[in-house]
């Protein structure tokens, strides 16, 4: 296991984050006339930030930061074991 392996992943997921924002928008304009909803998480190292506009959106994003938390640790380790 390698570091282009890393990078790979990095980078697949960059690219997968930026099409869901860009679906996510679309979804947006076409859903004009309802009430928006919305959130988001900042992550700091393996911490997260979350916020929300109501509950619901607050909790699809606390496990959406646990799974981002997952990644950070598992990628960690297959960092430390490379090295």
């Amino acid at each position: 296991m390698g570091q282009n392996l890393l990078f790979d992943i990095g980078f697949t997921l960059t690219i997968l984050g930026t099409v869901v924002v860009f679906v996510a928008a679309l979804l947006f304009l076409l859903r004009r006339g309802r009430s928006a909803r919305g959130g988001g998480i900042i992550m700091i190292g393996p911490i997260p930030i979350v916020f929300g506009s109501d509950a619901q959106t607050v909790k699809v994003l606390i496990v959406f930061a646990a799974v981002l938390m997952a990644v950070f640790f598992v990628m960690n380790l297959l960092w430390a074991q490379m090295g």
